[in-house]
């Protein structure tokens, strides 16, 4: 997704210390009437960007990922609606967050995706549900530097590493037009 040079930069960034984190006890708000479950997923979180407001100084840094994808997608970027990055701890034992979107279905456009980008080296799959929120369509294992974008309307969820100390993703929540 990112040229090495850009990577080995944002890594850095986010990673390295040098990045503010705030503890959440829910970093998926998914209780609505859309979901049925209630978020299991604390972690840390920061935010660059909700709502039409700049949340992060660090903002231009990963506006970077956003253009690439959207640009590798053949598409037009119409809106964007958020952008932040979620760390969640190895605590030794297999777990998936329950499904969810990552906002609530009639705030959601057709042209609305989300996407998920790994950052650094580590584990935890997304895994993507039918409505069901039982039934697996697809995994997609982590892997660094890479991204899956998909219909903002797709029940998702995170799990954590097991192999690794932490998982490191930025997720970006915005419209876009597709050429063709």
């Amino acid at each position: 997704m990112l040229m090495p040079t850009q990577y080995k930069s944002l890594i850095k960034l986010i990673d390295d210390g040098g990045f503010t984190w705030h503890y959440k006890n829910h970093i998926h708000l998914v209780q609505d009437e859309y979901t049925t479950k209630t978020s299991d997923s604390h972690g840390l979180i920061t935010m660059f960007y909700n709502e039409d407001q700049v949340r992060s100084p660090h903002y231009d840094a990963v506006l970077p990922v956003l253009f690439n994808m959207v640009d590798l997608l053949n598409g037009n970027l119409t809106k964007l609606h958020r952008i932040h990055a979620a760390l969640t701890i190895n605590v030794n034992k297999d777990h998936n967050f329950y499904p969810h979107t990552d906002y609530f279905p009639p705030k959601m456009s057709d042209n609305w995706y989300t996407a998920v980008y790994y950052l650094g080296e580590s584990d935890g799959d997304t895994v993507f549900f039918e409505d069901d929120e039982t039934t697996i369509k697809h995994t997609q294992k982590f892997e660094p530097n890479s991204a899956s974008v998909f219909s903002g309307s797709i029940k998702h969820s995170g799990s954590l590493p097991r192999m690794h100390p932490k998982r490191i993703v930025l997720n970006f929540n915005f419209d876009m037009e597709r050429a063709g």
